[in-house]
């Protein structure tokens, strides 16, 4: 049974690797809308808010993510995104894998920070479709062993 399941995720993960590509963040880039679903500090429950996101290349290996929140512009903001030393970081967190399932990029990251004041791993995953696109955040406080879904993103075109 060991070796069907081995042989299964075989024969439908195309590619694993723990670099991201440029052309993984190129295909990004326009106009997306969507919605993101948060878990609210106070009370713990799942809040969502409908949510847009503009990407742009700004160099070969920067873009821009320009969210947008119809019903809330004041909370607008943008965040400038960074492929480094050779595809092994994001920003400041670092590629744990890349993998290919349907024509879907799935990329993992992670990196310690904080949550609540608390400190945290924060395990970020990106799915990135032709007209989907997943930003999911999820956070392990120093003494739990689980994560939690602190916010996630979902766009579509």
């Amino acid at each position: 049974m060991k070796y069907v399941l081995f042989l299964i995720l075989t024969v439908f993960t195309f590619k694993v690797s723990a670099q991201i590509k440029t052309k993984d963040l190129r295909s990004l880039i326009g106009n997306w809308k969507g919605n993101l679903t948060y878990t609210d500090y106070s009370s713990g429950k799942p809040v969502k808010i409908l949510a847009d996101i503009a990407v742009s290349e700004i160099s070969r290996h920067s873009f821009i993510f320009a969210y947008q929140y119809p019903k809330e512009p004041h909370a607008n903001s943008s965040d400038t995104i960074n492929i480094g030393a050779k595809g092994k970081m994001l920003n400041d967190k670092r590629v744990l894998s890349r993998t290919i399932y349907n024509k879907t990029v799935k990329l993992v990251t992670e990196k310690q920070g904080s949550d609540n004041n608390k400190p945290a791993a924060l395990r970020y995953t990106y799915m990135i479709g032709k007209s989907n696109f997943v930003i999911r955040k999820e956070v392990r406080y120093v003494t739990d062993t689980e994560y939690f879904l602190r916010n996630e993103y979902n766009f579509s075109r």
